[in-house]
């Protein structure tokens, strides 16, 4: 649902047309041509809709650069407002991200410079961009107050009320009875304003809702009037959320060859996945709903031995013969043999389950690993642009000496990005870290991410590119750690971990 309602907010929000070629070739143009007169104010607001281009293309890296210049430009000419007002810019490019912290740090400050001037309309678009930062950082019950406070806002400036994010962000804290009477207010307005876009989307809400509490008629019914409005809404977008809502209501109703089936269709159109993950969820999903399956055929076979015990005692009672007795034993022992054979195909559907799991996890910390030395990489293009600008004078000396402090001083491997690194990794070696502790009960944390990073079998110079030092510096770390553990091995102790 997190997926949906930020896709539609951002599109509804910052609905451009796709940049071409040719019209970001003539902004970059104006941009230099600004920078060589002199003139700050035409070079910030080149910078600015060349950047919303970018993003809107994907080059979500230039994109982000043009934008921070043009924002500094603002700021030493001291347009605050327009420096605050380009941060839309910055938060579509880590909503894109799914960065929270980063549109946090944007939009907090941005929110209390608002909130300073008193600046009604922008303190509402800085309280939905927080809105949007604690949400990406599943923070729901923060996004939803913010939301609330932009409903009254909204009302203030005599705007209609976007009940929308409401309900999107109450579905997100699992309220869905909440979510579901935001939803109605939301069709409601959307009916008196006749705007089909957003009545699309509060339907969408509305049969989400209703799935989660299992309601499959009713979602069903909202998933009918959702079809009514198709053309409201992007192609891709309305296939892809009706099918992952058949999906629950299905599942909720107990028809589980149409759940499955609907399963795959969502997953097929969702875009946000790599192949590998996509197969991985098909894997996954036909394990569960092949599980389902067999939990109805078992019980089915339950009932059936429960009616067949029943009817045959009745029978041996009036019966009273050996022959009725050896009928029922011989009955019973068949549907006992298929019962067992039932159970245990279940197990190994169980076992497969748990097998995916782990691969899966697995998949994600060598994903995650080569993200980090991506980054790592990153830093170095932005580096080697950073001496080509300054050879080519595009920057004043001053200027490339702060973004070359800058970029020496951002860490590679930040805080979140271990937090995350290390999560990951301890639900593939689950107890490594524990075991580092009692074996080497002084182990520095840079020493404890390199024993992790060595349990990987990755070389000296990836180590030190994903920890952003250098390569004496791991084969210091591991000289002090042979040393507390007696010169032993280190690459054996960890294959032991």
């Amino acid at each position: 649902m997190r997926k949906l309602f930020f896709s539609l907010l951002f599109l509804h929000l910052f609905m451009y047309l796709n940049g071409q070629s040719a019209e970001l070739d003539a902004l970059q143009t104006q941009a230099q041509q600004a920078l060589k007169k002199g003139d700050q104010k035409s070079e910030a607001l080149a910078l600015k809709k060349l950047a919303e281009k970018q993003a809107d293309l994907g080059n979500i890296y230039d994109a982000l650069r043009n934008a921070d210049r043009s924002i500094q430009l603002y700021r030493e000419l001291g347009q605050q407002s327009e420096a605050y007002h380009a941060y839309r810019t910055i938060f579509t490019i880590h909503q894109q991200l799914h960065n929270g912290d980063k549109i946090l740090e944007y939009a907090l400050p941005a929110l209390a410079y608002a909130e300073k001037i008193r600046d009604t309309l922008l303190i509402l678009r800085m309280k939905t961009a927080v809105g949007v930062g604690y949400s990406e950082k599943k923070q729901f019950k923060k996004a939803t107050q913010q939301y609330l406070e932009c409903l009254e806002l909204e009302k203030r400036l005599g705007e209609s009320p976007t009940y929308t994010n409401v309900s999107s962000a109450y579905i997100e804290e699992r309220d869905y009875p909440r979510g579901l009477e935001y939803a109605r207010l939301a069709i409601q307005q959307c009916i008196a304003d006749k705007d089909t876009f957003v009545l699309a989307i509060s339907y969408v809400c509305e049969a989400y809702a209703h799935a989660r509490m299992r309601n499959g008629s009713a979602a069903q019914a909202s998933v009918a009037k959702i079809e009514a409005l198709a053309k409201a809404l992007p192609e891709k977008v309305i296939d892809r959320d009706l099918a992952m809502i058949r999906h629950l209501a299905n599942a909720a109703e107990g028809n589980y060859q149409a759940a499955y089936r609907y399963a795959v269709q969502y997953h097929s159109i969702d875009s946000t996945l790599s192949s590998s993950e996509r197969s991985a969820q098909y894997a996954a999903l036909e394990t569960l709903y092949k599980t389902k399956a067999k939990e109805v055929e078992n019980a089915q076979l339950a009932t059936r031995l429960a009616r067949q015990r029943t009817w045959l005692i009745l029978v041996l009672g009036a019966m009273l013969t050996l022959g009725g007795l050896y009928f029922f034993q011989r009955r019973q022992m068949k549907i006992r043999e298929q019962l067992l054979t039932a159970e245990k195909e279940l197990l190994e559907l169980e076992h497969q389950q748990t097998l995916l799991t782990q691969a899966n996890y697995e998949r994600e910390l060598g994903d995650y690993t080569q993200l980090l030395l991506e980054k790592n990489r990153q830093m170095d293009a932005l580096n080697q642009e950073l001496l080509q600008s300054r050879q080519q004078a595009v920057l004043s000396a001053d200027e490339s000496q702060v973004l070359s402090a800058q970029l020496s001083n951002t860490s590679i491997l930040t805080e979140a990005d271990w937090r995350n690194f290390r999560q990951k990794f301890e639900r593939v070696y689950a107890g490594f870290f524990d075991k580092l502790i009692k074996l080497v009960p002084d182990a520095t944390e840079a020493e404890q991410r390199l024993m992790a990073l060595t349990k990987l079998e990755l070389g000296n110079d990836e180590i030190a590119a994903v920890l952003g030092i250098l390569p004496e510096s791991v084969t210091k770390t591991r000289y002090r750690l042979r040393k507390k553990l007696n010169d032993a091995d280190l690459v054996a102790v960890v294959r032991g971990m």
